[in-house]
């Protein structure tokens, strides 16, 4: 059995019935590397790793059996459509490099999102609640009619208030911990 780049064996029998233990592992360090992931982007960069063409149905279903494995024996948390590692709390939000692909708003992560906007708040407490929905929306490389952006990203800013992270709405928040 040969190793790939990562160090994991290679998998081979990807269309068994029940996942193999080195693709459970493999799934359990894609999910640590990358997570919060939604589960589209997490089966595109499977893919790209396993070094599959295409993702035949009894493939995705093995590799989606692992990662319900996983949530099982609670390595994993499922969040919707976002795999995670289970209490791990966002730090980051990751912002597009210039000229890759932007991810779309239902693709970021709920929690990343917020990160990001509590995180601009703190980098410039006072301002009013369209400058800083405006600046998400830009370091997230998304634009003012990208479909679903101001809507996602105002109820994260609700739910920021109600959590109370956020102060002084809606003309001039602050975080909690600065007011």
């Amino acid at each position: 059995m040969t190793k790939d780049p990562i160090g994991l064996p290679e998998v081979e029998r990807v269309t068994g019935k029940s996942p193999a233990p080195a693709l459970v592992e493999f799934v359990h360090r894609l999910i640590s590397a990358e997570g919060p992931i939604h589960e589209e982007v997490f089966f595109l960069h499977t893919r790209k790793v396993l070094h599959l063409k295409s993702f035949t149905t009894p493939k995705r279903k093995l590799i989606r059996a692992a990662v319900e494995q996983l949530a099982e024996d609670g390595r994993v948390a499922v969040d919707g459509e976002f795999f995670d590692l289970p209490d791990r709390p966002c730090r980051y939000a990751r912002r597009p490099f210039p000229g890759l692909t932007k991810r779309t708003v239902e693709r970021v992560a709920p929690a990343e999102r917020r990160t990001a906007l509590a995180g601009l708040i703190h980098d410039e407490p006072g301002r009013p609640y369209g400058e800083v929905v405006a600046d998400a929306v830009r370091f997230f490389g998304w634009t003012a009619g990208t479909p679903g952006a101001k809507s996602a990203l105002a109820g994260d800013l609700y739910r920021l208030r109600d959590q109370g992270r956020i102060t002084g709405w809606p003309d001039s928040l602050v975080g909690a911990a600065s007011s």
